[in-house]
């Protein structure tokens, strides 16, 4: 893996760990906040509901919320990297569990994750997820 190919992988590993947390111990929303560019937009996919895409500052509230009174660890279990100059695309499988064990999962899902190279450092530009 390249080194360019690394530093992706480790922010959107890093995006994982920054939504994952115990019930005592809350994800770290402000790091995960940090991980994105300026203007950035998170689109959840749902069949059932329509699509409205979500500013950063949206999709903490809305993590704030969903996550309050519960555990939940997310990690990513496959990625595909491209990158083209300062712009890159993460397909990025995903499992969820209520431990950070993972010893029973309770999602699978799809993240497409854009990213830019901002003075050297990549930053999510946008986020199209959709649980399986």
């Amino acid at each position: 893996m390249t080194q360019e190919r690394k530093r992706i992988a480790a922010q959107i590993d890093a995006f994982y760990e920054a939504i994952s947390g115990s019930a005592e111990r809350k994800p770290d929303l402000t790091s995960l906040a940090a991980l994105f560019a300026s203007g950035a937009s998170i689109l959840p996919h749902r069949q059932e509901e329509s699509q409205e895409a979500l500013s950063v500052d949206e999709y903490v509230d809305r993590l704030r919320r969903a996550l309050a009174d519960r555990n939940f660890y997310e990690r990513g279990i496959d990625y595909r990297i491209e990158i083209h100059g300062d712009i890159a695309q993460v397909w990025s499988r995903y499992e969820a569990s209520e431990g950070p064990s993972f010893s029973e999962i309770s999602k699978h899902g799809t993240n497409l994750v854009q990213l830019i190279r901002d003075e050297g450092v990549w930053k999510i530009s946008s986020m199209l997820y959709r649980d399986d």
